[in-house]
């Protein structure tokens, strides 16, 4: 149960992380930072879901 808790910390603060990033970047920085952070947030993105699915499956076992 503990690692569940854990896992769902972590999906919170990595999508928490992604907004945060995509409001700094839309106020008028140059396109290749934004290019870069938006990459950047893709991956954290995908990080997060992998948190959250794994969650789910550990669900589905109990």
């Amino acid at each position: 149960m503990k690692d569940n808790l854990i896992s769902v910390i972590k999906a919170v603060i990595f999508c928490a992380m992604m907004l945060l990033l995509g409001h700094f970047t839309s106020d008028g920085t140059d396109g290749d930072i934004r290019g870069i952070v938006f990459l950047c947030a893709a991956i954290i993105c995908i990080i997060a879901w992998s948190e959250i699915l794994k969650l789910v499956k550990s669900y589905k076992k109990s």
